[in-house]
């Protein structure tokens, strides 16, 4: 694919992330933004349960950040996955604020 659009991107991640290749979803997202390509709201949805499934935390909390710099915390399902994942890796404390 010659232009790889922020859709593109999260399709990819996507796909990685349900069928279990976590780390591929992993390396995507981190290509994605080495190439100068923001994560949208969507693509943070998509790359959180693998952060879940692998137990990436300072992944997790980085894009926490990311998604409170951006306000992508109004979306629900960014905020549910952020739960999810926080629960997930242990962090259960976390996962309540």
């Amino acid at each position: 694919m010659p232009d790889k659009s922020i859709v593109s991107w999260t399709a990819m991640i996507s796909g990685y992330t349900k069928t279990g290749c976590y780390g591929d979803a992993l390396d995507v997202f981190r290509r994605m933004q080495m190439v100068g390509v923001k994560p949208d709201w969507i693509s943070l949805v998509s790359v959180l349960p693998a952060c879940a499934q692998l137990g990436a935390l300072e992944l997790g909390k980085w894009i926490h950040f990311y998604a409170e710099k951006y306000g992508y915390l109004r979306k629900t399902s960014v905020c549910n996955a952020l739960m999810e994942m926080y629960a997930k890796c242990g962090s259960v404390n976390e996962a309540w604020q």
